[in-house]
C-alpha cells in the first residue's frame, strides 16, 4: 500500500476493508473503504484541474461512482475499486446497525445517473441485505428478485438470492411466485443437497398454492432415478405422497407413502411423519382400521419427531380412531370363527395346520433378525440412523449381549422349551387378530393347558381348534359379540365421527342379519339421533314413536319422552318429570344437538301442556335452538309470538333481545350465519333458572346474559386467542396466516378466524371451535412451534391462551384481559 509505485492501492484497500470487516473491525473496515472513495476524488480533482488548463473543462453533475470500462478498454485500462468500496462501505454500516448512513449511501447511488449497469444487481444486493436486518421482508423480496436474474453477478450467489427468495415469498403466502424462485436455483445448478430443497420447497408451494403440480412431480420423480438422491428417497416419496393426497389421487398417495416408509434409508423421524400422514389419508377416507395402523405406528416413533405437528396430531387421534377400530377387529375374527364352524373338521384342521406354518415362519423371522440385527447396525453405521442412541442400547440390537443372556440362562436353568405359565398365556393372547379376546369358554381352561403350546411357543392346533365355536352357545356367544360390536361401532360413527351414512348403514347391516336381535331399542335411539342430526323431524318422529310404543319400558323412551295419553303415562315407575326432562333438553342444547332440542321441546307441548313455569322456557329453548341451527326465520316467528302472547312474562327482555339479533343475523350474508351461529347457540338458559322480571338483565354482545364468574370447565367447546397489545395492519396479517395455517395442520375440519376489539384499544383473534381444553391445548402448542406467524411481533406484544365458550362470552361482555389472565394462569398452566 505505501509503495509510491503501485497502481493497485485502491484494490489494496478493498482487500483490506474486506478483512477488517471480516474480522469484525467495524471502525478500520469503514475506514479503508472510505479511503478507496478518498483517492477517487483526489484522482476526479486533478483530472479536472488538469483539463482546465488545457481548456477542456467540462462541468458535470457530482458522482461518487466511476464508470466502469467495458470490452477491450477493460483489458487495456483496468476499473478502479470504487464501486466496491462504496457498495462494501453500506454492507458494513448495515451489518453493525448504522442504518441511516446505509439507507442516506443507497439513495445516492441510486439516483446517481453514471451509476454502472453491471452493478444494479450489487447494488439490490446489499438493499436487501438492509431490508433484512429491519425486518422489511416485502422490500427484501422486490430486492431479491433483482439479484437472482442479474447474469452479471456470480451463479452461487444468484442461486443463494433465489432460495431465499423463494423462502420469503413462501411465507408470505406468495406460493406460486416462490415456485418460480425455487426453480430457478435448481436451474442455476446448484449442489445435491441445495438442488434436493429446492426442489422440495417447489412442491410445497405449489401444493399451497393449489395450481398444476405435474412439473414439481416430474421433478421429484426425476429424483429417484438418479442414484446421488438416493440419501432423500424418504422425504421424496414424502412429498409425492403428500401432492398425490392435495390433486385427489388417495390411491396413488397411499403407495407413495409406503414406499417412502419402506425405502432403505429413512429415518426413524421421517417415518413419523409418513405414517402420520398415512393415518391422515385413511382417517378422511372413513377407513379407520387401517389410520388406526398407521396412527399407532406414528406413535411409536413420536419420539423421533416431538415437535411435528402431524406427529401430534396422530397421537391424538390414537384413541378416537380404537373406537371404530376395535369393533371393526371383532366383527372381523367373530365372523371368521363362525366362518369356520360351519366347515367339516377336516377343513378346519387344515386351516388351523396353515395357520400355525405361518406363524412359525413369522416368529422364525423375527428371531433371525433380532439375533442378526447387529449386522444391519454395521450396515447403517455412517447414515442418518447412526446418530440414534437407541439403535445400539436396545437388547436385541446387540448379538454380545443377546449371546450372553442366552448363556446365561442356559448355565442357571439348563436347555428347556419356554413352556411356562407366563409365555403360555403371552403365546395366545399374541395370537393373530387377538384371538385369546373372543370370549371363547375353552380359551380359560386352555391356559392352564401344559400342552397349550408347543416347544416353540407356538399354540397348538388342539388349543386353536378348541376357539372355533362349536356347540349352539359358543355360537350364540359368538353372535352376541358380533351384534353388540355392529352397535358399538355405529355409535362411534354417530358420536365421534359424526359420520351419519356409515352409522347407517351398520345398523342396516345389524337389523338385516339379526332382525330380533337384543339392541333394538338402542339401536332404533341411534336412528332418532341421525334423523334429528340430519334435520329429518318426521323421521326422528317415527323413531320416538316407536321407542315409546316397542320400548317403553328402556331409558331410551325417557329420553325420547313420554307419550301423552299412553298407557305408560300414569305409571309412577314410568313417568319422567318436568324439571327433569327439561334438563336433559338444556343438556342436549349445551351439546348442540339442536335437533333433538327442537323434537324435545314439540314433545314438551304434548306431555306438558298445563306446566305454566316452564312452558315459556321450552319456547324460548326451542327458539334458540333454531337460531343455533341457522334456521332464523323459524326462530323471529316463535319469538315473536311468545311477546305477542305473554307480554309480561319475565323472559321478554331477553326475548326481545335475541329477536333483534335474530332480525340482524336474517339480513346478514349467508355465508357468515354459520360463524353466528355459534355465538348464538352458546349462550342459553340456565337449567331451572330464570330471568328476573325488574329492568333490564346484563348482556353480552348476543344478547344472553353472560356468566358471572370464569370458572374451569375443560370438556366445554374451547377457542384459541391471539391477543395483542393494539389493533393494527400486522394483526390483519396474522389473522390471513391462521387461515392457511389452519388448513395445513389442524385436526378441525371447521374452524373459523375472527377479530375482535377489546377496550384499551387491544384487539382478540379468535379461533374457534375446539371440542375440548386438551384439543385447544394442542393447536396452541402447534401455534408456538410455528414462529413465522408472529415474526413481525416482539414477545411483549402479543399474548396465546384457550378459553372456554363460556368464558369468552364473559371476557367480550367485561373487554378486560388482566381478570381472565389471572383465572388462566391458575387454572390451565
Amino acid at each position: 500500500i505505501h509503495d509510491p509505485r503501485t497502481k493497485w492501492s485502491d484494490d489494496l484497500y478493498l482487500l483490506l476493508g474486506k478483512a477488517y470487516y471480516y474480522k469484525g473491525d467495524k471502525e478500520n473496515a469503514s475506514n479503508a473503504f472510505k479511503y478507496i472513495v478518498s483517492i477517487n476524488e483526489k484522482e476526479k480533482a486533478l483530472a479536472a484541474k488538469k483539463a482546465k488548463k488545457k481548456g477542456k473543462f467540462k462541468r458535470e453533475e457530482p458522482s461518487l461512482v466511476t464508470p466502469q470500462q467495458k470490452g477491450i478498454a477493460a483489458i487495456i485500462k483496468r476499473n478502479p475499486a470504487t464501486n466496491d468500496g462504496l457498495l462494501w462501505l453500506v454492507r458494513t454500516n448495515t451489518a453493525y446497525g448504522d442504518y441511516d448512513r446505509s439507507e442516506s449511501l443507497l439513495d445516492l447511488l441510486s439516483a446517481d445517473a453514471k451509476f454502472p449497469e453491471n452493478f444494479k444487481g450489487r447494488l439490490a444486493l446489499e438493499k436487501a441485505f438492509l431490508a433484512l436486518k429491519k425486518d422489511n421482508e416485502k422490500e427484501a423480496i422486490k430486492q431479491l428478485s433483482i439479484v437472482s436474474i442479474d447474469k452479471n453477478l456470480p451463479v452461487d450467489l444468484r442461486r443463494r438470492a433465489a432460495y431465499l427468495n423463494g423462502q420469503l415469498l413462501q411465507a408470505d403466502g406468495q406460493f406460486t411466485i416462490a415456485a418460480d424462485q425455487f426453480s430457478l436455483v435448481s436451474d442455476l445448478h446448484p449442489k445435491i443437497d441445495m438442488d434436493f430443497y429446492a426442489r422440495r420447497n417447489r412442491a410445497y408451494a405449489l401444493m399451497q398454492s393449489g395450481g398444476v403440480q405435474t412439473a414439481a412431480i416430474a421433478s421429484l420423480k426425476s429424483m429417484l432415478n438418479d442414484g446421488k438422491f438416493r440419501t432423500y428417497y424418504e422425504q421424496v416419496y414424502y412429498i409425492l405422497g403428500r401432492l398425490a393426497a392435495n390433486s385427489g389421487d388417495t390411491k396413488g398417495a397411499i403407495s407413495y407413502l409406503e414406499d417412502g416408509i419402506h425405502s432403505a434409508k429413512s429415518t426413524k423421524k421421517q417415518k413419523a411423519v409418513s405414517f402420520a400422514a398415512l393415518g391422515n389419508i385413511y382417517f378422511n377416507l372413513a377407513d379407520y382400521p387401517n389410520a388406526k395402523t398407521a396412527y399407532d405406528s406414528a406413535a411409536h416413533f413420536a419420539q423421533y419427531a416431538p415437535e411435528d405437528s402431524s406427529v401430534m396430531l396422530a397421537t391424538s387421534r390414537v384413541a378416537l380412531v380404537d373406537k371404530v377400530a376395535e369393533p371393526a377387529n371383532i366383527i372381523h375374527v367373530q365372523d371368521s370363527l363362525l366362518a369356520l364352524g360351519a366347515l367339516s373338521e377336516k377343513e378346519q384342521k387344515l386351516v388351523v395346520k396353515r395357520f400355525i406354518r405361518a406363524w412359525e415362519k413369522q416368529k422364525a423371522d423375527s428371531a433371525f433378525q433380532a439375533e442378526n440385527a447387529g449386522n444391519s447396525v454395521a450396515a447403517n453405521a455412517g447414515s442418518n440412523n447412526s446418530n440414534d442412541p437407541s439403535a445400539m442400547t436396545w437388547y436385541f440390537s446387540t448379538p454380545l449381549l443377546v449371546q450372553q443372556g442366552k448363556a446365561e440362562f442356559k448355565r442357571i436353568w439348563g436347555d428347556r422349551p419356554n413352556v411356562d405359565n407366563w409365555r403360555r398365556a403371552s403365546a395366545l393372547a399374541a395370537s393373530s387378530g387377538s384371538i385369546a379376546n373372543t370370549g371363547s369358554s375353552s380359551g380359560s381352561s386352555s391356559d392352564a393347558d401344559n400342552n397349550a403350546v408347543n416347544e416353540n411357543g407356538v399354540p397348538t392346533e388342539e388349543v386353536l381348534m378348541g376357539y372355533i365355536p362349536h356347540t349352539d352357545e359358543a355360537r350364540a356367544t359368538a353372535t352376541n359379540r358380533l351384534q353388540r360390536a355392529y352397535l358399538d361401532m355405529s355409535t362411534a360413527y354417530v358420536k365421534q365421527f359424526n359420520d351419519y351414512p356409515r352409522a347407517t348403514t351398520a345398523l342396516d347391516t345389524l337389523d338385516r342379519r339379526w332382525p330380533g336381535n337384543p339392541y333394538a331399542a338402542e339401536a332404533t335411539y341411534l336412528r332418532y339421533l341421525i334423523a334429528l342430526r340430519e334435520n329429518k323431524l318426521s323421521d326422528a318422529q317415527a323413531y320416538s314413536t316407536k321407542i315409546r310404543n316397542d320400548f317403553g319400558t328402556s331409558e331410551y323412551a325417557e329420553l325420547v319422552g313420554v307419550a301423552a295419553g299412553s298407557s305408560t303415562e300414569s305409571g309412577t315407575a314410568n313417568k319422567v318429570s318436568v324439571d327433569e326432562y327439561y334438563g336433559t333438553t338444556y343438556k342436549l342444547l349445551q351439546d348442540r344437538q339442536f335437533g333433538e332440542v327442537l323434537g324435545r321441546a314439540r314433545n314438551a307441548k304434548r306431555q306438558f301442556p298445563n306446566d305454566e313455569k316452564y312452558s315459556s322456557r321450552f319456547k324460548m329453548v326451542e327458539a334458540v335452538a333454531y337460531a343455533g341451527s341457522a334456521q332464523y326465520k323459524q326462530a323471529d316467528t316463535l319469538l315473536q309470538k311468545f311477546i305477542k302472547e305473554s307480554p309480561k312474562d319475565s323472559l321478554v327482555p331477553w326475548a326481545n333481545e335475541v329477536l333483534r339479533i335474530v332480525g340482524e343475523k336474517i339480513k346478514a350474508d349467508t355465508l357468515n350465519r354459520k360463524r353466528d351461529s355459534s355465538v348464538i347457540a352458546t349462550n342459553i338458559l340456565k337449567p331451572g333458572g330464570a330471568i328476573k322480571p325488574q329492568g333490564r338483565p346484563s348482556l353480552d354482545s348476543a344478547g344472553f346474559p353472560p356468566p358471572e364468574n370464569y370458572t374451569y370447565q375443560p370438556k366445554l367447546p374451547h377457542y384459541f386467542v391471539f391477543a395483542v397489545n393494539r389493533m393494527e395492519s400486522k394483526a390483519m396479517g396474522v389473522k390471513a396466516g391462521l387461515g392457511d395455517f389452519n388448513k395445513f395442520t389442524s385436526a378441525e375440519d371447521s374452524l373459523t378466524t375472527i377479530i375482535e376489539p377489546l377496550s384499551g384499544g387491544h384487539a382478540i383473534i379468535v379461533v374457534k371451535s375446539f371440542k375440548n381444553a386438551t384439543a385447544a391445548k394442542r393447536y396452541l402448542s402447534m401455534f408456538k412451534a410455528s414462529q413465522s406467524l408472529v415474526r413481525e411481533y416482539k414477545p411483549d406484544e402479543y399474548n396465546l391462551f384457550i378459553i372456554s365458550a363460556n368464558n369468552y362470552r364473559k371476557l367480550m361482555a367485561d373487554g378486560q384481559m388482566v381478570p381472565y389472565q389471572d383465572f388462566y394462569k391458575r387454572n390451565y398452566k
